[in-house]
This record gives C-alpha cells, sequence and structure tokens, in this order.
C-alpha cells in the first residue's frame, strides 16, 4: 500500500511537470496553450499532494508499529533472559538496542523497504514517458544508471563497515555513561568527577568521528548521483539545444517542437529523483540492517538454553546450581508452603532463584506452568505510587495481616511510595513485598529470608500470613526460621543431602 501511494504520487509528479512543459511551450510559441494541459496540471497536482500526503501518514503509522514490535521483542527477551544472562552482558549494547535499534529497524524495514521498492518503478515511468518523445534521449539516461549502481554497490560497503563502527562505538559510550551513573558515589568520594568526565569525553569524541565518518559516506554517496544526473541532463541539453539550431544532426534530438524538448529537459531529473530519495536513506539502512539483524538474534541463543520449561506444577530434574551444588529432583505441589532451609552458603537462595527464573543453573532443568509469579526480599524492587491503589480494597485487612499498620506512615491512607522505595527500611520492604504478592494473581510467590530483620511479633505475623496464603497458593521460602519450617508442608534441607522432607 505504501509502495503503491508512492508510485501514485510520482505519476502525479510527472503529469504535472510534463503539463507545465506544454504549458510554456504553447505559450512562447504561439500564446496558446493545449486544452487538456490546465485539466493535467490540476489533476497532477491534487494527485501528488494527496498520496504523498496520504503516504506519508502511512508510512509514519506504519514505522511506529513496526518500532513497537521491536520494542516488544526486547520486553520478551528481557522476560524470558535471566538476571544473570543480562549482566553478563554488554552494558553498552543493552542500552544502544534499547535506545535506537527499534527505531533504526522500523526505519529500514518501512521507509527504506518501500523506497527501495518504488526507486526501480518510479525511474522506469520516468524512462517510458520520454521514450514517446525520443527512445534514444531515454535510452541515453539507461546508458548512465549501470555506472550509478556501480557505484552504490561501492558505496554500500562502505556504509555497512562504517554503520557497524558506529554502533560499536555507540555501545562503548552507552557503558561508559552507565558505568559511571552505577559508581557515582564512588567517583563523588574519590572526588575523580574530572577525570571521569575526560574519559566520557573522549568516548563521545569517537562517537562523534564515527557518526560524521558514516555522514560523509552518505554525502559522498549524493554528490556522486548529482554529479551523473547533471553530466546526463547537460548532454540532453546539448543534444537538443544543437538540433534546434541545425547545428548538428543527432538522431531522436534534431526536428522535435519545442514542447516535447522541454518534456525530456523536465522528465530528465523525475527519473532520478528516486534514486536521489533512496541515497539519501542509504544511511539509514546501513544502520536499519544492524539493528534489524541484532533484533533478529535477540535472545534466540537464551532461548535455545532455556531450561524454564512449562509443566503442570514445578519440578526440577538433575539440577545442579551456579556454585556446582547437585540437587535430587523436585517435584512441588500446586499450592502449599514449601521451606527451603540448611547453613548458610549452603544454597537456599541460589535454589530460589533457579526455581523462579531468576538465575540459570549450571544444568539440568526446571519445569514451571505458566503464569504470573511474586519476589518477595529485603532489597526486592517495589513500584512506586500510592500504597492502597496497589493493594487494593484489601489494603487494610493486609497490612494489619502483616503488622504494618502499626507503622504511622504506611497506616496513613496517603503514604505513597517513593521511587525506588529508599525510604522504607528492609524489613518493611520484604513485607510489602509478600503485600503486593497477596494482592496480585501470582500463583507462586517466592520470597527469600521472609522473617529477617523483623521483631517477634512481626516474624510471627509474616509466618501466619504466609501459612494463610499458602492454603490457595504455592509459596516458596528460603528460610533460616525453624518455626516457619515446621508450617511448611514441604521441606527442602539444603545441608541434609539436599533432602526433602514432608
Amino acid at each position: 500500500m505504501l509502495v503503491a501511494l508512492q508510485l501514485l504520487a510520482r505519476a502525479g509528479r510527472l503529469a504535472l511537470v510534463l503539463s507545465l512543459a506544454f504549458l510554456a511551450a504553447g505559450l512562447t510559441m504561439s500564446g496558446s496553450v493545449p486544452s487538456w494541459a490546465v485539466p493535467m496540471l490540476v489533476v497532477g497536482l491534487a494527485l501528488s499532494a494527496g498520496s504523498g500526503l496520504a503516504g506519508e501518514r502511512l508510512r509514519v503509522s506504519l514505522e511506529e508499529r513496526a518500532a513497537e514490535a521491536g520494542q516488544d521483542i526486547i520486553q520478551r527477551y528481557a522476560a524470558r533472559a535471566s538476571v544473570a544472562a543480562i549482566e553478563a552482558g554488554d552494558t553498552g549494547d543493552l542500552v544502544s538496542r534499547l535506545a535506537r535499534h527499534p527505531g533504526l529497524a522500523a526505519k529500514r524495514l518501512v521507509s527504506v523497504a518501500a523506497s527501495k521498492a518504488a526507486c526501480g518503478a518510479g525511474m522506469l515511468m520516468g524512462i517510458a514517458l520520454m521514450a514517446l518523445f525520443s527512445w534514444q534521449a531515454a535510452l541515453l539516461l539507461l546508458v548512465t544508471l549501470p555506472v550509478m549502481i556501480l557505484f552504490f554497490v561501492f558505496v554500500g560497503g562502505l556504509t555497512k563497515a562504517k554503520a557497524d563502527r558506529q554502533e560499536e562505538s555507540l555501545a562503548r559510550l552507552a557503558g561508559a555513561f552507565a558505568d559511571r551513573v552505577r559508581c557515582l558515589p564512588s567517583i563523588l568520594a574519590n572526588h575523580a568527577v574530572d577525570k571521569e568526565g575526560e574519559a566520557l569525553s573522549g568516548e563521545l569524541e569517537a562517537y562523534r568521528r564515527e557518526t560524521a565518518g558514516l555522514l560523509r559516506v552518505a554525502f559522498l554517496n549524493s554528490a556522486v548521483l548529482d554529479f551523473f544526473s547533471s553530466l546526463s541532463i547537460a548532454m540532453l541539453a546539448i543534444f537538443l539545444g544543437l538540433g534546434h539550431l541545425g547545428l548538428a544532426d543527432v538522431p531522436g534530438f534534431t526536428g522535435l517542437a519545442l514542447s516535447q524538448s522541454l518534456a525530456i529537459l523536465v522528465l530528465a531529473p523525475e527519473i532520478f529523483q528516486p534514486l536521489r530519495r533512496h541515497a539519501e536513506l542509504y544511511h539509514q539502512s546501513a544502520e536499519g540492517d544492524v539493528a534489524v539483524a541484532a533484533l533478529a538474534t535477540l535472545g534466540l541463543e537464551e532461548e535455545q538454553k532455556s531450561l524454564r520449561l512449562p509443566a503442570e506444577a514445578i519440578a526440577a530434574r538433575s539440577l545442579v546450581l551456579k556454585q556446582g551444588i547437585g540437587m535430587v529432583d523436585l517435584d512441588l505441589p500446586a499450592k502449599g508452603l514449601v521451606a527451603i532451609t540448611g547453613a548458610s552458603g549452603c544454597g537456599k537462595t541460589s535454589l530460589l532463584r533457579a526455581l523462579s527464573g531468576v538465575d540459570q543453573p549450571r544444568s539440568g532443568q526446571v519445569f514451571k506452568p505458566e503464569g504470573d509469579i511474586a519476589w518477595a526480599a529485603a532489597d526486592a524492587w517495589l513500584p512506586a505510587g500510592r500504597l492502597r491503589d496497589h493493594l487494593g480494597p484489601e489494603a487494610d485487612a493486609i497490612l494489619s495481616a502483616l503488622n504494618l499498620d502499626q507503622d504511622p506512615r504506611l497506616s496513613d491512607p496517603a503514604f505513597s511510595i517513593d521511587e525506588g522505595a529508599s525510604a522504607l527500611s528492609g524489613g518493611q520492604r520484604l513485607r510489602l513485598g509478600i503485600a503486593f504478592a497477596a494482592a496480585s494473581d501470582a500463583s507462586v510467590l517466592y520470597t527469600d529470608e521472609p522473617t529477617a530483620k523483623l521483631d517477634e511479633k512481626s516474624a510471627s505475623a509474616v509466618r501466619s500470613f504466609l501459612a494463610e496464603l499458602a492454603k490457595d497458593r504455592l509459596v516458596i521460602a528460603a528460610t533460616h526460621d525453624e518455626e516457619l519450617a515446621r508450617r511448611a508442608s514441604l521441606r527442602i534441607d539444603m545441608s541434609v543431602t539436599n533432602e526433602v522432607l514432608a
């Protein structure tokens, strides 16, 4: 559809310039104009403007949809990949993909692809019209096209290399910036702001040089195209002039009416216009190829290596955790309280993270049912906003059950969690994470040390709440709390040959 609209706009423009040529010739030679010229001018103008506007709107809409599809690919990868896999990747490359690749890929798949498809057809339309007046003139322009195509091939390889180098430079710049932001407290504490600023400036300058290099190639491409097109048009003008003056008998250029000669001259630039438009997009094409390739392969390796397979209930087979700890095969119930216990360092949290999919095990398989999960820990992320909006109509009952209603701030109906929940203690964050899980549709709650950092009254409230919650969903807790472990329907003791105790 987009290509069709662009070709309609091209047809309207050709009709427009042809009518202008015949109008100018008629007014010059006889003072009158052909009866069809003015209607053709109006139709050509309307078709060019209307189809061009509709095509531009469609292009923008398609690019937005394509960019959203690219963002969905990244979001699906982020949801599927483990935290360890993301952390193991290059930060700058990930930032570059998030910030640039969806938009660049959208331009490549929409604007560049449509321009490429319309380029050949648009040029053939102009050449066919010119051949109606002089097939020799049309042949002259056709002869120059292979030279331009060869140059395009040469510039294409050069542009691709430049685009790859620009992408690598941007990834280094983004990674360097992300590293400085992450280490900002240390930088400030060591009075290293100026030094790190200079390092960032160096990366920024390197990116500027690579971008300038890519643009120079694009400008070179446009300049050479303009040179050949101008040379071709100049040759047509010379031959037509010699024919009209009678200074030379050039076949196809002698004996033409002024209207025919003007039609040839106004059609010549229009023949090269689609090629010129495509040349303007050439560097976007190279950048888009890099983005499309990156999005096409994003997460495929991770997906092939995925060990979190769908199942009716959570289970593990031949599991070896990251530390090299081997596990007995596990089959967990669809609901109930499961306690993972053992001494510090025995792998409780590692097993919890492997079962939840936060981390990848060294080997083995984890099977899990489809559905939402929740994670509650002292360092877990909490969404910003009004607390009661997150907890819904059961907010008061949930806060009371977790002994959070005793806190004056949390019991305030207007209380809102700040971005990052920095104003909350570890114990408050942990209990609020459990509260959010209770208010959600999550079928499984993973919680790490849910009673740590709590006084006995609050710890008792959490034990009772988790036991109640486990009546209609699965709760898996890594814990040192023996009282909580005694309430569990299933206990995985990591310190006794990873024994599973019913």
